[in-house]
């Protein structure tokens, strides 16, 4: 195999590792992070990626302006309806979208309306984002069984996925709407947790038997995997582990979307599938897995940032050398800007702790608006707007809806006795 090296640094490392399943935006640390509607909990996304077609892309692009679509193969530009009308005998449609980038979510929503108006409704939607334990929380979800904050609740999403969950509401509310499928495509925690520490072949056989088919590994992504790795402080087994999660991942992914496509509700239907770009680009991860299974014809589209603002291409500091792989990162380059949804979601500024049955205020930020309605560490935070809080879950899902400018009423216990707290969340508010 013929691997050229070509230099990054941090700025794209971090973006891969991501993407790849490494440095998922899931609300591991939720409990030790500072609250905020939707995403405030979970550690800062990694920065996009930085531009790569000087040396991924076949043909430059003469005019890389955000919007455009590029055609990999003939380094054309092309519309929408061309895209679509290219991709017309595609039963998968694969895209790789940056997490945390607004303008990779809108281009997936216009995907899927182009997709279901083309279609006649003869399309699913399958996410990276839920494990296939959730599959019948998504199914009651589609349907009209379950609220927002239902959904929201039963589904885990802040502690499976935990990005701000505007990133996809506008995604997942419109599968509703119009009764889509949306496929849970990631494999059980606990499964992904006995494989990052153990291989396969030594897994004891109640989790064996529940492993998806794991096929050879394909070089190319192995050695850009190795690449990756070897940027951060060497820990042994620390690559062997990541490579199994990311193996598994992708072969979950694989495994769930044709298991869909040969069932009776999947018959005749266009699946479009969304991953971190990593699991997808240049296809030697879950498009290559699907097709070892079922050969359906295909269509790769990714999310290339052409445009990062200046203060997140700084977020550099660590050089490694990437692997030039020799083959074409996608059928599809949809170039766009980056822009996350800082400033556009609200915070209410405490690092909490589970206490008593409800949620305990372990430290207040200075200038946040839970210190300026009076919330001090120690307090104990029992219900929003009248509803109650068990736990920390229940806290992000009322504060989700929350807008700058809205405020909430909290029901806070303090030398046990309760009042009541007005806080009110400023215009312009960043996380």
């Amino acid at each position: 195999m013929k691997v050229e090296s070509g230099r990054t640094d941090m700025f794209g490392i971090a973006c891969d590792l991501r993407n790849a399943g490494q440095l998922k935006p899931a609300g591991r640390l939720m409990a030790a992070a500072i609250l905020g509607a939707a995403c405030a909990t979970v550690p800062r996304a990694a920065p996009p990626c930085p531009p790569m077609h000087d040396s991924e892309y076949p043909y430059p692009w003469p005019d890389p302006h955000p919007g455009r679509i590029v055609h990999v193969p003939t380094g054309q530009m092309v519309t929408v309806d061309q895209m679509m009308d290219m991709m017309a005998g595609s039963r998968v449609v694969f895209f790789g979208e940056t997490h945390d980038n607004v303008h990779s979510h809108e281009a997936e929503l216009t995907l899927l309306r182009g997709l279901d108006r083309r279609r006649g409704g003869a399309v699913a939607l399958a996410m990276e984002m839920f494990r296939s334990p959730h599959q019948d929380v998504l199914d009651r979800w589609t349907t009209g069984g379950l609220s927002e904050a239902e959904f929201l609740k039963e589904s885990d999403w802040f502690h499976g996925w935990g990005a701000d969950w505007h990133y996809y509401r506008d995604l997942l509310l419109y599968a509703r709407e119009h009764r889509l499928d949306v496929l849970a495509l990631n494999p059980p925690e606990e499964l992904q947790r006995a494989v990052g520490k153990t291989p396969f072949e030594a897994l004891p056989p109640e989790l064996k038997a529940r492993l998806p088919n794991i096929g050879e590994p394909d070089p190319y992504e192995t050695e850009y995997l190795r690449a990756m790795s070897a940027g951060h402080k060497a820990v042994p087994g620390m690559f062997e582990a990541f490579d199994r999660v990311q193996r598994l991942w992708e072969e979950s992914m694989a495994e769930r979307t044709v298991a869909y496509l040969g069932s009776a509700r999947g018959q005749g239907k266009t699946v479009l599938v969304l991953a971190g770009g990593a699991h997808v680009r240049y296809g030697f991860g879950v498009p290559k897995k699907l097709v070892r299974r079922m050969a359906v014809p295909y269509s790769i589209v990714v999310s290339e940032e052409v445009e990062v603002p200046p203060e997140m291409r700084r977020a550099k500091g660590m050089e490694v050398s990437l692997p030039r792989v020799p083959l074409l990162p996608a059928d599809f380059a949809w170039l766009m800007a980056y822009e996350d949804l800082d400033g556009k979601r609200v915070r209410l500024g405490v690092r909490f702790e589970p206490k008593d049955g409800a949620v305990g205020v372990a430290e207040v930020l200075p200038d946040s608006p839970a210190a300026a309605a009076g919330i001090k560490a120690g307090d104990v935070i029992a219900a929003v707007d009248g509803q109650k809080v068990a736990d920390g879950g229940d806290l992000l899902v009322l504060l989700t809806p929350k807008k700058p400018g809205d405020s909430a009423e909290l029901t806070v216990r303090r030398d046990g006795a309760e009042r009541q707290v007005t806080v009110t969340f400023p215009a312009g508010q960043g996380k």
